[in-house]
């Protein structure tokens, strides 16, 4: 849009600078100059705007007078008003004002892009229009619950189970700190247990375990997803797609946010973050061993397009790659579905809609030659981050990590918990 104004500015400038000379030369022909003075028209373009009107007027002037107009030092040859490379300059020089001066794109490649002036203020009405309007909506909602709970408190209390009566009573105490802190880290060790992650971290793999069943309840129940996205489409009907997409990673979130980190700090901070329960032996060596996973997924991942309904085509489940040891696509889908209420366990899912087979290709030999305690261990530390907003404040570094899209100016916890409260509303 900043383009476009500027390039419109341009045309009307020029055909206010035709009109003008235009008028000039009527003034001379009506007038004829008998001086012996030569009146000079080609002087130099100026680079602004308002410098090309003004060099207009003056030929006018000088016209109507009699007189030469006065000359301005050229700063190279005289290019036409309307010539191309004269838009071109204007319109660089316009976008590069926005930028910041003394971000280096070789340096820091975000920084750069991502420096235009309107968020130097860090107000939301300085915002384009999108976030401004995003931003507002997420601040207006809370007030608009508190409305609603005190005209409806009576169906609040009688039907404890409505979307909006589950986001009244869901926003408070997430927000609230004695919430997150007043009962520890109890909550958190009972959820681990209903998932099937009781005593996360581990050192080594608990016997009886299933990846496969383990990662399709904890997608089921809080919609973490670390290995692979499900979506249904037409859930209320009796024949329903199921579509599997690729998942984002920690990892990407975490370049994004710091884009001058490496690799080494991620790995402190999930070393740190696998810390949070106690003490844990040889952890540099499991957080190393979850990054390194994590970067063999991303790098998976690297190839991938955005998708359009027509990218995607029918597979049965049995024909996508499995890991013969810790994955089965069949027994995934089932309980996932079943745990979703959008199937049943003894009726399996005959077909799925996968847009980028590839991804599962390589999925399936990452996971062939990564251990069960590192799988494990990566989807606990991926419900950490996804459920961070609601757990004590030590781990509040973790907070950003959980943002799938981020808004400015809007405080981090809450972002994550409208978004849950959005696509989690059973929670």
């Amino acid at each position: 849009m900043g383009a476009l104004a500027a390039a419109t500015l341009v045309c009307c400038n020029c055909l206010l600078g035709v009109v003008v000379v235009r008028r000039a030369f009527q003034q001379m022909r009506r007038k004829p100059d008998t001086s012996p003075k030569v009146v000079n028209y080609n002087v130099s373009v100026p680079a602004s705007r308002s410098d090309d009107v003004s060099t207009a007027s003056e030929i006018a002037r000088a016209a109507a007078n009699g007189t030469s107009p006065p000359q301005r030092a050229a700063a190279g040859p005289a290019e036409p008003l309307c010539s191309r490379a004269s838009l071109c300059k204007r319109l660089d020089a316009y976008l590069m004002s926005r930028l910041a001066p003394d971000q280096d794109p070789c340096e820091d490649f975000y920084g750069y892009v991502c420096s235009r002036r309107w968020p130097v203020s860090g107000q939301p009405h300085d915002a384009p229009y999108l976030i401004q309007a995003t931003t507002k909506l997420m601040y207006e909602l809370p007030k608009t619950l508190e409305r609603y709970f005190a005209l409806r408190e009576r169906s609040y209390h009688d039907y404890p189970g409505v979307f909006l009566n589950q986001a009244v009573f869901f926003l408070p105490n997430c927000t609230s700190g004695y919430s997150r802190n007043g009962l520890g880290w109890d909550p958190w060790q009972d959820l681990l247990r209903t998932v099937g992650l009781p005593g996360w971290p581990y050192q080594r793999k608990a016997a009886g375990s299933n990846v496969s069943a383990t990662a399709a309840t904890l997608d089921a129940m809080l919609g973490v997803f670390p290995f692979v996205q499900v979506r249904v489409k037409s859930e209320y009907e009796p024949c329903c797609a199921v579509q599997l997409d690729t998942p984002s990673t920690i990892y990407k979130r975490n370049a994004l946010w710091h884009s001058e980190e490496d690799a080494q700090n991620y790995t402190a901070v999930v070393a740190q973050a696998l810390s949070l329960l106690g003490v844990l032996p040889d952890v540099d060596v499991f957080a190393h061993n979850l990054v390194t996973f994590e970067m063999r997924l991303e790098d998976a991942l690297g190839t991938r397009r955005p998708t359009s309904k027509s990218a995607y085509r029918e597979v049965e489940p049995d024909a996508l790659p499995h890991a013969r040891a810790t994955w089965h696509w069949g027994s995934y889908l089932a309980k996932l579905l079943a745990r979703g209420n959008s199937g049943d366990s003894n009726n399996p899912v005959n077909s799925v809609e996968v847009a980028d087979l590839d991804y599962f290709k390589h999925l399936a030999e990452i996971m062939e030659n990564t251990s069960c305690t590192t799988l494990f261990n990566y989807m606990g530390y991926r419900t950490l981050v996804h459920l961070s907003p609601l757990l004590p404040d030590d781990a509040v570094f973790l907070v950003a990590l959980s943002l799938r899209d981020p808004v400015r100016n809007v405080p981090e916890r809450f972002q994550v918990e409208l978004d849950a409260n959005e696509s989690d509303g059973h929670v």
